[in-house]
């Protein structure tokens, strides 16, 4: 009974080493044909590819920085005063309102009549 529980371990090892080698060499033609094509001619699309990927990222950067500018200015333009002058002949006189959003600071005002001050 020793011998034949020898046997079946030595087949075991066997089969085993077989499988060992055909792993092996399959192994190898795979090393092989990424060899082969590593050197095989023709374009790098992967190049290419990453190329295009950064021209498109820069474009959208552009793009989010433009409308960011665009968006500051029009907001800044919603608070903008807009003074408006008016003239009233129930109260005798000229009158400015703003009908602006945006608080208007007059810092200096002249009233001409007849071309004099």
């Amino acid at each position: 009974m020793a011998e034949s529980g020898t046997g079946d371990v030595e087949e075991r090892i066997a089969r085993l080493e077989q499988q060992d080698q055909r792993l092996t060499r399959a192994l190898e033609l795979l090393a092989q044909r990424d060899a082969a094509r590593a050197v095989k001619p023709g374009r790098d699309w992967d190049a290419y590819a990453a190329v295009i990927a950064s021209f498109v990222g820069i474009l959208a950067l552009a793009v989010s920085g433009y409308t960011a500018y665009e968006q500051r200015q029009q907001l800044r333009a919603q608070v903008w005063p807009y003074l408006q002058l008016w003239r009233s002949d129930v109260n005798v006189g000229f009158y400015i309102t703003n009908q602006g959003t945006g608080p208007a600071r007059i810092i200096a005002a002249r009233v001409m009549v007849d071309g004099t001050p």
